[in-house]
């Protein structure tokens, strides 16, 4: 009996689309230990290995454009839309590219959070696929990019290629998918922290009563002026993604010495930008949170409006972030009742609807 494989395309993409897709692949993964896994994606290797509990073989290239970004607030319109047209320029033979290589993989699956394009030559390799995220490429091009010549053209074939795809998984909370008929919700996906909350101080050197507050912008670095924010003696910033300044109330994440997920339940708040994995984590975790909003990505009302049913929250403006002044709404979650953390059921989902297509009855 061969051993069952499964290719993995990952977008590089910030770390929102690894958060999602490695809990799953390590579900599978202790599922059938025989499991065999590539995964091709452009972050790090050692990111990668922190979030995959499974050997894999690293194809170290992007599997897709994603949206070019000026920091992980802001999209570079123009530029997104020059990608697009390249890419789309001779799309017939980037298929036949990608499918070559699948061919030579010769995997049982393709799993992909979100390319398009290894669904696209999936199916020309006649392998079948499945798609996962709470978002996807085409409506945010669309978002972005609908005002450029041909962008029409290209949003539908974006839209084909995410249609050839079996499943389409959308992880609660997901955005609309107009023209997709091929979607099944599923529970959030998240990753589960330890409350360390105790030994966190201690590492870092502080009384119980300093507040524990994440910085964290995502996986895209993102310029933000800590170094002009009001010293407070009372709360330690804990900041991931931008430039650390030396300060008495600051620590760089990597001075915890523990993972992220933890470092998150173990917070007394987080400040972040709306995005699947910090919102999904936080809820998940019981971690009070503050975002400070992009606008025009479209994924976006249904992560915010999902979060204000399940988790203290509250909005910041970009000025609040830039100055620091936003002490008395840090205030205003640690006085708002704590909300039950949200059960993340979406892997089982998932996996109940993969397995039987990974393996045969007979395997564990």
């Amino acid at each position: 009996m061969t051993a069952p494989s499964l290719y993995v395309a990952i977008s590089s993409h910030g770390f929102g689309h690894l958060a999602q897709t490695a809990p799953l692949v390590n579900v599978l993964a202790e599922r059938n230990p025989r499991l065999r896994v590539v995964v091709q994606c452009a972050l790090p290797s050692e990111v990668l290995r922190a979030h995959l509990r499974v050997p894999f073989g690293h194809i170290d290239e992007s599997p897709d454009i994603g949206m070019r970004m000026a920091n992980s607030l802001d999209v570079r319109s123009e530029a997104t839309f020059s990608a697009y047209e390249e890419l789309h320029s001779d799309w017939s033979r980037q298929v036949e590219r990608e499918a070559r290589r699948l061919r030579d993989l010769a995997p049982d699956f393709v799993l992909s959070n979100i390319a398009y394009l290894p669904l696209a030559a999936a199916a020309a390799a006649d392998i079948p696929s499945a798609a996962l995220c709470s978002l996807n490429w085409a409506e945010c091009f669309l978002a972005y990019c609908h005002g450029y010549a041909g962008a029409d053209v290209i949003y539908r074939e974006m839209l084909a290629a995410y249609g050839e795809a079996e499943t389409f998984f959308n992880p609660a909370p997901s955005m609309a998918m107009p023209g997709l008929d091929n979607i099944q919700a599923v529970g959030p996906i998240a990753r589960l922290g330890r409350d360390r909350r105790e030994e966190l101080h201690d590492r870092l050197g502080l009384d119980r009563g300093v507040h524990l507050v994440v910085v964290s912008l995502g996986g895209i670095f993102t310029a933000v002026p800590i170094e002009r924010w009001e010293v407070t003696p009372s709360t330690r910033f804990i900041v991931s993604g931008t430039e650390v300044p030396r300060r008495p109330d600051v620590s760089a994440l990597e001075a915890t010495g523990m993972p992220f997920i933890d470092v998150l339940a173990s917070a007394d708040a987080i400040v972040t930008k709306p995005g699947y994995g910090t919102f999904a984590e936080a809820a998940c975790n019981g971690a009070p949170l503050l975002y400070v909003r992009r606008t025009v990505w479209p994924e976006e009302p249904y992560l915010v409006n999902w979060l204000r049913q399940h988790a203290r929250c509250g909005e910041l403006s970009r000025g609040q972030l830039h100055t620091g002044r936003f002490h008395d709404d840090l205030e205003a979650l640690w006085n708002a009742a704590a909300r039950p953390k949200v059960k993340p059921t979406g892997v089982g989902d998932i996996v109940a609807a993969l397995a039987p297509r990974l393996f045969d009855a007979d395997e564990p």
